[in-house]
């Protein structure tokens, strides 16, 4: 696989992450994005889906920035001051820099 280096004439979201070898269709996508399965275009993860990281396709999510979770392909936000709350947005496995775990509660609490 080629390396896309001109991803204007794939369209406003068109930046491929490489190319097949003609370089006339996208093979694989960058982050935010999806590869449509007829034109080889890279499509935006659908506006529904914020703070959605790479998606499968515009109404399947399948990973999410930090302080989010991961639930029925969709991004819900962790409790206030985690960074990670894995598959359960009620309690926390991680916590941002400003906060500290509670390992009981599984809460962040301000440092």
């Amino acid at each position: 696989m080629l390396q896309c280096f001109n991803a204007t004439r794939f369209g406003a979201y068109g930046q491929c992450a490489f190319c097949d070898n003609d370089l006339a269709r996208c093979s694989r996508c960058p982050p935010y994005t999806y590869l449509s399965p007829g034109p080889g275009k890279c499509l935006p993860c659908s506006k529904a889906m914020p703070k959605c990281r790479s998606c499968q396709d515009s109404r399947t999510c399948t990973d999410c920035w930090d302080g989010y979770a991961l639930i029925k392909k969709r991004c819900v936000a962790c409790p206030r001051g985690c960074a990670d709350c894995g598959a359960d947005p009620t309690r926390c496995a991680r916590c941002d820099s400003s906060h500290v775990l509670d390992r009981v509660g599984k809460r962040c609490v301000p440092l």
